[in-house]
């Protein structure tokens, strides 16, 4: 029995890290892990400002889509108004024209009628007829010309609105293909 201590003796015990050894080894695991740490630190606010940079990059984007959108749009109701002021327009010239036409087969009967006339008074009243109807012929086509103004001030905003919905219509285009890229 004594020979087994002994044999248990000569043997050396497992050899234990010293405290220097162990703080030497963590100082640098910590060293490792801290630089990580800060690496990682780094890239997540590098990554922040890269999302805030995008987020008003996005927010611009949005911002000018809206804006040309609403170009586009305001410019699609204009045109619509216009189509209905220009056939609103050509609706009264159309009744204005048939006014006058039919002011002018008047004037053309009281002509006749003043021309066979066989009394005086007839003649005064039929020349008096004739002058008012004369008067309201000018009047109508007086109303006519004013009319046609309006008509040719509508085809040309209308015009100018397609001109700008086109115009809008092409700047979204361009900027949709220029996000795409």
């Amino acid at each position: 029995m004594l020979l087994a201590v002994i044999s248990g003796c000569n043997q050396s015990p497992p050899k234990t890290e010293t405290q220097a050894e162990v703080s030497e080894d963590s100082i640098s695991t910590f060293d490792a892990l801290n630089a990580e740490l800060t690496a990682t630190k780094e890239a997540l606010a590098k990554a922040e400002a890269d999302k805030t940079a995008l987020a008003a990059t996005v927010q611009t984007r949005d911002a000018t889509i809206a804006d040309l959108t609403a170009e586009r749009d305001q410019a699609h109701s204009d045109i619509a108004s216009y189509i209905v002021q220009i056939d609103d327009l050509e609706t009264k010239i159309e009744r204005v024209d048939q006014e006058i036409k039919d002011k002018k087969q008047e004037i053309d009967d009281l002509k006749n009628l003043l021309a066979i006339a066989p009394t005086e008074a007839e003649k005064t009243s039929l020349t008096e007829q004739l002058a008012t109807a004369g008067t309201d012929l000018t009047a109508m086509t007086g109303k006519r010309d004013d009319l046609q103004r309006q008509l040719d001030q509508a085809l040309a905003d209308k015009t100018q609105a397609i001109a700008a919905r086109d115009t809008a219509n092409t700047k979204l285009l361009e900027f949709a293909q220029k996000v795409c890229r």
